[in-house]
């Protein structure tokens, strides 16, 4: 069968084809002219070369569909930073096109003031190890409140264990961060409550002393007793000496 569309197609220089035998192996056929008019007809079986390049797609069309309907931020970028690849879940954040974001800058989707520290970061990774996180605030167009988003990033490499790209996953922590800046409030403000109810018993003691001292004196007075000057001198000295020393 081969061999009939090669001769079917004449005097045509080189021919390149592949055919699938009845045992499902694929060959592929080359014709090349001979310098004295005739033709070189080589016959290779290509089929486990076949067979591979369709897994490979498969596999990539399972991996596309995964990173699609993935509720975290993926992207890929160039070890220059050029992005390369972004999810839907990182154009519906960052409330853009995917054809808005692929080529820019991975650093354009990073807060101005948190650039250089990113910056930094991005230098360090693959290279003590294979993955590394961070958390920064995103420059996110039209959105007034801060969003912060946890970032994991892996290097790839070729065949020759050269770096090729990375690839970024990110999640907002927006949230977890409020909620555990406000837990810090919390506790912050139950440490002072404690303190404050630690100095009120501390306080209450001489008060209730020196209130004590002053009602009997202020009992002695008022009933006509025979006054003692000693014994009201010393009272009014233990109430000034209970003031002085609340504090201490």
């Amino acid at each position: 069968e081969a061999d009939a569309r090669i001769r079917s197609l004449g005097t045509t220089p080189t021919v390149r084809m592949e055919y699938c035998r009845d045992d499902g192996r694929i060959i592929m056929v080359r014709r090349d002219p001979l310098e004295d008019g005739g033709f070189v007809v080589l016959y290779n079986d290509v089929t486990l070369q076949r067979e591979a390049e369709i897994a490979l797609q498969e596999n990539e069309r399972r991996y596309h569909a995964v990173v699609e309907d993935h509720p975290d931020l993926i992207l890929r970028f160039t070890p220059d930073g050029r992005i390369t690849f972004v999810n839907t879940a990182c154009c519906r954040f960052h409330g853009l096109q995917r054809d808005a974001i692929l080529g820019r800058n991975v650093l354009d989707l990073v807060h101005p003031d948190d650039r250089d520290a990113v910056a930094a970061y991005f230098r360090d990774v693959g290279s003590a190890k294979p993955q590394r996180a961070t958390e920064y605030r995103a420059s996110v167009p039209g959105m007034y409140t801060t969003r912060w988003l946890h970032r994991s990033d892996r290097p790839i490499y070729d065949a020759r264990g050269s770096l090729i790209e990375y690839q970024a996953v990110l999640r907002d922590v927006t949230e977890l961060r409020l909620a555990h800046e406000q837990s810090q409030r919390i506790n912050k403000l139950t440490t002072l409550g404690q303190i404050v109810a630690g100095i009120t018993h501390e306080l209450n003691q001489p008060l209730s002393a020196a209130s004590l001292a002053a009602q009997n004196a202020l009992f002695d007075i008022e009933t006509g007793a025979e006054l003692d000057i000693d014994y009201l001198r010393g009272k009014l000295q233990s109430i000034g000496d209970r003031l002085m020393h609340m504090g201490d």
